[in-house]
């Protein structure tokens, strides 16, 4: 299980067109990754495209558990 935080392409946004993180989950799907993420602003958008994926309540969440890894993306100011 890999632990994602911040998903949008740049900071204080719901905008993951062009996003590091995004391109990094798809790559790891591929490989049969379970992934768990959080981002209150971009998640909606996320979604969209990505809907497999486990979403959380908040950074807590995600952080919770047996992760094997953990990325951090870009961050917000909530």
């Amino acid at each position: 299980t890999i632990a994602i935080l911040g998903l949008a392409f740049k900071q204080n946004t719901d905008d993951i067109r062009k996003s590091p993180a995004i391109d990094i989950i798809q790559l790891l799907l591929k490989e049969g990754a379970n992934i768990r993420c959080f981002d209150p602003l971009a998640m909606d958008n996320t979604k969209k495209t990505l809907p497999n994926l486990t979403y959380c309540q908040d950074e807590y969440e995600t952080a919770q558990g047996s992760a094997d890894y953990y990325f951090i993306g870009m961050g917000n100011n909530r």
